[in-house]
């Protein structure tokens, strides 16, 4: 996939990037029983999280997004996804991964900043993927996300090159 990543990138055809191509959210809100993570950028997205104490099913129907269940240790939320369908990137060079993914999310508040850290685990990597962990400012109350961003189908066909990135 690295060396025809452009020709080939699922989110080409306004597919969704999957959740580690998200990144970190632009905004989270909590309700009872959930928390809600919004995303700006490439695509405006949300994932509703539920923190109601329910356990992650095993037999799950594969999603983009994956299932996620939610949970406070302390001052962290972990957020840990199944049942992701294999047809999506961890990056835009192209490593994908297999429908056995767990993903595991970690938000802790540090002062008025969140670390934010991310592990992806398959039984076909030879160990995890971990990005580097990010640190979030925490914005101002009032502040929300930018305008919603409109996805245009990029016309593959018409491509010339395999120009990476």
């Amino acid at each position: 996939n690295f060396d025809k990543g452009d020709l080939v990138d699922p989110t080409y055809g306004c597919m969704l990037p999957g959740v580690v191509r998200l990144g970190e959210p632009s905004e989270i809100f909590q309700r009872p029983g959930a928390v809600v993570l919004l995303y700006e950028g490439l695509v405006n997205r949300f994932r509703v999280i539920p923190v109601d104490g329910r356990k992650l099913d095993e037999d799950l129907e594969a999603l983009p997004m994956g299932h996620p269940v939610g949970r406070w240790e302390g001052n962290s939320l972990v957020i840990e996804s199944r049942g992701f369908m294999p047809d999506y990137w961890l990056d835009k060079d192209g490593s994908y991964y297999t429908g056995d993914l767990k993903l595991t999310e970690r938000f802790t508040r540090q002062g008025n900043t969140l670390r934010y850290e991310l592990v992806a685990e398959d039984p076909m990597f030879a160990e995890p993927f971990r990005p580097a962990p990010k640190t979030l400012l925490l914005g101002k109350p009032g502040d929300h996300i930018l305008e919603e961003y409109a996805c245009e189908e990029r016309d593959i066909k018409h491509m010339v090159n395999s120009t990476k990135h």
